[in-house]
């Protein structure tokens, strides 16, 4: 079906209206420079000076980057040269907060409009009053959207926090105050100190295979160069955090971006991890925005700015908070010689997290089987023969929706697996002889297929099936948690996974760029009182 072309026109309506903004007429290492102190002025006025809990940070934190996106794309498409200044200019504060602003509206209008050519969405123009009119979302699919959102994304039992007493001495001593600039001297010494205290928390971030192998360089290499950069950006964050005695916002807007030498960089990064110069190089080079022939780049995926004057501009906040593996694989899948060498490693990766769910339940008496049968295949059945209950899983991974294509695509390849789900549920009933044989059960168990996802568990369009979505650890934490399957086809069939320990409120607001007006809501965090 054809999309209509009045929504068309609105939406590049709204796309030229939000691209206007002062800011485009500097060279975009200021207009990088403006945006990312900014980011950096919230992010510490929200866990220093004010601090949020971690769920309302971790909100927080998606929705800036989020946001961020669009004005740094814009600012890097309008205008190329090449120049920048560590100063605060009033206008540019000024226009950059406008700009985020607006990106706050913005984004959500980037969710409208592929929505509704989805269908999934209706939309109607009331022409008079300028509003774009939708039929909203039913209680039923915030509920769902909020498991996606709030139920943590990785397992809590992997998870720590950073304390930075462990360093606060000797960063110090290697670190001071010229003429009100910040400057940290990352030696061997501070480097060391670094890396044993956090690098084990940021590489428990990294869970993909260590051996897969990409044009210019492995995986393993980048994680190591990637988790450097991490640790030094919190010791860099340290830093700020000590020289800014009176708490300045102003001190922290002109000092929380790491104004990084490349060179020294590269020199520092390549001993600390044993990889040459010109691999880190290639690495620092993926990761530099609108690298690589990127068209449309986004700076959680290129969080480095080149400022072509030797400089990287690094955001500590972004560095950081970003999911370093997901971006990488949403980076590569866009450069031709890297994107079929990434398909070919997606198929591994399932195998693996069957690997993973088999060994995480190990000890509990169930039997476990996979193969092909009518049709279909079983990626994994989880069977407990005292109870005769047996769980199909069909087992889905790809990197992390972030924009709303990607959602909308994402959501497409889970489909995939819900058809799977009710194909082996159908083929139960039917009484298939392959079936039974190769989980070796018969008419007398209980079989219940669902979808098991590493990470994104898809739009509520989807989850609205008979097939429950759950993420991965979710299902095994509560598998063990009950020490076997009694209860647990309960416990998805009436949806009680979908329970967030989350509190959460959902509100509607509305949105504005340029002479169009419509709705949207959001998800806020209660605060524990």
């Amino acid at each position: 079906m054809e999309y209509p072309k009045r929504l068309e026109e609105i939406e590049r309506e709204i796309d030229k209206v939000y691209e206007c903004s002062p800011l485009t007429k500097l060279p975009f290492p200021q207009i990088a420079w403006s945006m990312l102190s900014l980011v950096e002025q919230l992010y510490y006025q929200n866990s220093v000076i004010s601090p949020m809990s971690d769920e309302q940070l971790e909100v927080f934190g998606d929705s800036i980057i989020n946001s961020l996106c669009y004005p740094l794309r814009v600012g890097y498409k309008n205008n190329l040269k090449n120049n920048f200044a560590r100063v605060y200019d009033d206008n540019q504060v000024s226009q950059s907060i406008t700009w985020l602003d607006k990106s706050a509206n913005y984004k959500h209008f980037c969710y409208i409009f592929p929505l509704s050519r989805k269908g999934w969405l209706n939309l109607n123009v009331n022409e008079e009053q300028k509003i774009l009119e939708h039929d909203g979302l039913e209680k039923e699919s915030i509920e769902y959207e909020a498991y996606y959102r709030l139920t943590q994304k990785r397992d809590p039992k992997f998870e720590s926090s950073l304390d930075s007493n462990n360093v606060a001495e000797l960063l110090k001593k290697k670190s001071k105050l010229d003429k009100g600039v910040v400057k940290v001297d990352f030696d061997a010494d501070l480097l060391f100190l670094l890396l044993k205290n956090y690098g084990p928390h940021f590489e428990k971030r990294h869970l993909l295979p260590s051996d897969w192998n990409f044009s210019a360089f492995s995986l393993l290499q980048f994680r190591k160069v990637f988790t450097l950069l991490q640790v030094m950006s919190f010791g860099w964050h340290i830093a700020i955090r000590h020289f800014n005695y009176d708490r300045s916002p102003q001190f922290v807007y002109l000092n929380s971006i790491w104004v990084a030498k490349k060179k020294p960089l590269i020199d520092q990064i390549a001993f600390n991890t044993k990889i040459g110069k010109g691999t880190v190089q290639r690495i620092l080079d993926y990761i530099t925005f609108g690298n690589q022939g990127i068209n449309n780049p986004d700076i959680a995926i290129q969080p480095l700015v080149d400022t072509k004057q030797g400089t990287y501009l690094i955001s500590p906040f972004l560095i950081m908070n970003v999911n370093a593996e997901r971006n990488f694989c949403v980076l590569a899948n866009q450069i031709q010689n890297e994107k079929n060498i990434y398909a070919s490693l997606v198929n591994q990766k399932e195998e693996n997290i069957r690997s993973y769910m088999i060994s995480e339940l190990n000890g509990m008496q169930f039997d476990f089987k996979h193969g092909k049968i009518d049709g279909t295949d079983v990626d994994l059945a989880i069977i407990d023969r005292n109870i005769k209950k047996c769980l199909i899983a069909e087992i889905k991974w790809f990197i992390e929706p972030a924009e709303i294509r990607e959602i909308v695509d994402r959501t497409c390849e889970l489909q995939k697996g819900v058809t799977q789900a009710q194909k082996i549920e159908l083929q139960f009933n039917n009484k298939n002889k392959r079936l039974f044989d190769l989980l070796n059960i018969d008419d007398s168990y209980e079989l219940m297929a669902i979808v098991c996802s590493e990470n994104f568990t898809g739009h509520h369009e989807l989850q609205r099936s008979n097939v429950p979505i759950i993420k991965v650890w979710h299902l095994l934490s509560e598998i063990r948690s009950k020490n076997g399957l009694l209860g647990i086809f309960e416990w998805l069939k009436e949806g009680a996974y979908l329970k967030t320990s989350t509190k959460y409120n959902v509100q509607h607001f509305d949105i504005q760029v340029g002479s169009w007006k419509s709705k949207w809501y959001g998800l806020k965090v209660q605060i524990e009182s």
